[in-house]
């Protein structure tokens, strides 16, 4: 393959790349809520046929039972086809040729599965079994197929075919080599346009199947509970058990409801519920149930994964395209990449998995009490902002963060004082540098017996000076000072070992020079010195912020946050809402908020000292 042909041939695979992951993966949730829907469906006709055909210890009356089974496949509001085989023998003509069921599939069925697929050529079908009264012994097998409306997936042809052509199109022109740079990038966006319209085009459909099946499941166990409600001998209360899977109440007085399917929050989660009138008793059911596209968190969270993929995908098509221009930068290149591959998977697997999770959870209602994750939204983001805590929280880190031009400056200015050799100064370097890199909570421990009001070193030392030490971490007003003392102690070493590598790196004849013009120790400094270490400024101060808000095992050994939240930072909010009141979906929603301040907080520092540094 020529240089010159690489996009028109690359470009075009990679976008089919994700049109076809998107459209699988579209695909697989349609058919897995199909199956599903099916397999609730079987299972209510069959407990319907419990309650209006009650077996008895000899098993089914044969006529009332058949009778039944034709009510339903000849019901108006049944959508699809039903079949009921007792034994061997179908109660109804094998239309779909479901007959003979492989013996694998009955022996799950008869060791307890609650449903099976039956997945033919010509037939698929989902297989619920019927049991004896006593819910041990296999009686034969339901059947459900076709229960929704085929669309899988329902896309737009004249969408798709534009999607497609287009993302060849372009995809072959976005890396031509005589395209400018600027012409390059709308190419790219606009490919990624198209996948971001198919991918929100296919999620739509899916919600919408998703919704439908709800729908289908409520309205048919309504009027399945109308049916057996004018049924001789059945019991009111017995008319709830055709609701299996369905939180089923009791209404024994006319209420009006909505004749339609509700869907309303109930405790904070998403629920769909509908009525089915009783006229012999003037009363009804009210069927509860969780709707089907609550749980379609995962597959928005797939779709994005297709589209990100299929970003990466053309952005190294396009990469490669102009690479093969020259084959030698090309080879070194491909080279480089292949070292640095095992530490960018690890980054991607062990980083960025982590990260999509944690966006993931973000949107999700997720504890480990209830088993109920449903889908909410920005809801997580609503809740944390409405939350005092958490903004004070971040004010406190806030505050926290004032200590970092404090360490800042005491780091410069020890960098500059040692830089000098000998057995004593390199000594001192490593004294200071201790705190750094001892362990964390062994220091936590030594500086919590230090600020003790009584026995501490700090409060004896100032009681012989006639000093009246305070309650350093007991008190609101001194907690968080005494945390930041620490903090600066820590940092100072690691902050001092930076400047004195930068330091070393500055050029002893623009010293020379300085001195012979006259120039003194803070002119130097001045004028030489700090101009050549503004990178490391940049850098340092960055890095300070960052561990600064992520401060985390100082407040958890020393004070809890307290006293009275005093020293509640948002790292440490964010572990109570997820370890302690085990709530993960807005703990993540937390994290995410962090995550974009500290994004925001560098991107200022880059902006405002960036232009300094790149012109001193």
């Amino acid at each position: 393959m020529t240089p010159r042909r690489w996009p028109l041939i690359a470009g075009p695979l990679t976008v089919l790349f994700s049109v076809a992951g998107l459209w699988w993966s579209a695909g697989r949730a349609e058919r897995a809520i199909r199956d599903q829907s099916d397999a609730r469906l079987a299972r209510h006709a069959v407990a319907f046929l419990r309650v209006v055909t009650p077996p008895t210890a000899k098993g089914y009356d044969a006529p009332r039972l058949l009778a039944g089974v034709n009510s339903l496949a000849s019901a108006s509001f049944w959508r699809g086809g039903f079949q009921l085989v007792l034994g061997r023998t179908p109660l109804l003509p094998d239309t779909m040729g479901l007959l003979p069921v492989p013996e694998s599939l009955l022996e799950r069925l008869a060791a307890g599965a609650p449903t099976v697929l039956l997945d033919r050529h010509r037939s698929r079908a989902s297989l619920v079994p019927v049991l004896d009264p006593d819910q041990s012994e296999l009686l034969g097998w339901a059947a459900a197929w076709g229960t929704l409306a085929g669309r899988l997936p329902s896309v737009d042809g004249a969408l798709v075919t534009l999607l497609v052509l287009g993302g060849i199109v372009a995809s072959g022109l976005a890396f031509w080599r005589e395209h400018t740079a600027r012409w390059r990038l709308v190419a790219f966006v606009g490919v990624l346009g198209l996948v971001v319209t198919l991918a929100a085009d296919l999620g739509w459909s899916v919600y919408r199947t998703a919704r439908d099946a709800t729908d289908t499941r409520l309205l048919t166990l309504r009027r399945l509970v109308e049916i057996a409600a004018t049924a001789n001998g059945v019991r009111h209360e017995a008319l709830s058990g055709i609701g299996v899977g369905a939180t089923a109440a009791v209404l024994n007085t006319p209420v009006t409801l909505p004749d339609d399917v509700t869907r309303e929050e109930q405790d904070g989660v998403l629920v769909a519920w509908i009525a089915a009138a009783t006229p012999r008793n003037q009363g009804g059911l009210r069927f509860t149930l969780r709707p089907v596209e609550a749980g379609l968190g995962g597959l928005w969270l797939r779709l994005a994964a297709w589209v990100l993929l299929g970003a990466l995908a053309l952005g190294f098509t396009g990469w490669a395209g102009r690479a093969m221009l020259d084959p030698r930068h090309f080879r070194e290149s491909l080279t480089g990449w292949a070292f640095v591959a095992p530490a960018l998977g690890h980054l991607l697997v062990f980083s960025m998995g982590p990260a999509l999770f944690t966006a993931y959870l973000s949107l999700h209602r997720w504890d480990l009490v209830s088993p109920a994750r449903p889908f909410v939204g920005m809801e997580n983001f609503r809740t944390i902002f409405a939350d005092g805590r958490f903004l004070h929280s971040l004010g406190v880190s806030a505050l926290f963060t004032l200590q970092v031009p404090v360490s800042l400056a005491l780091s410069l200015l020890a960098a500059v004082l040692l830089d000098r050799s000998g057995i004593r100064v390199g000594a001192l370097r490593t004294v200071l540098l201790l705190p750094f890199v001892g362990s964390v909570v062994a220091i936590a421990l030594v500086w919590q017996w230090l600020f003790q009001p009584d026995a501490g070193l700090i409060n004896q030392l100032l009681a012989r000076a006639g000093i009246p030490g305070p309650d350093w971490l007991g008190d609101r007003r001194t907690a968080l000072p005494a945390l930041m003392l620490l903090m600066v102690w820590v940092q100072v070493g690691y902050q001092m070992t930076v400047f004195l590598g930068a330091l070393q790196a500055v050029p002893m004849t623009y010293y020379e020079a300085a001195r012979l013009e006259g120039a003194g120790a803070a002119r130097r400094f001045w004028w030489i010195t700090l101009p050549l270490l503004r990178p490391t400024v940049l850098f340092v101060l960055v890095t300070a912020v960052v561990n600064s808000f992520q401060v985390f095992t100082y407040v958890a050994v020393m004070t809890g946050g307290g006293p009275l939240q005093s020293t509640e930072v948002v790292l440490y909010r964010i572990y109570q809402e997820a370890w302690e009141f085990l709530r993960f979906g807005t703990a993540s929603a937390m994290s995410l908020v962090l995550l974009a301040l500290l994004l925001v907080l560098t991107w200022l520092q880059f902006r405002w000292l960036g232009r300094r540094v790149a012109s001193p």
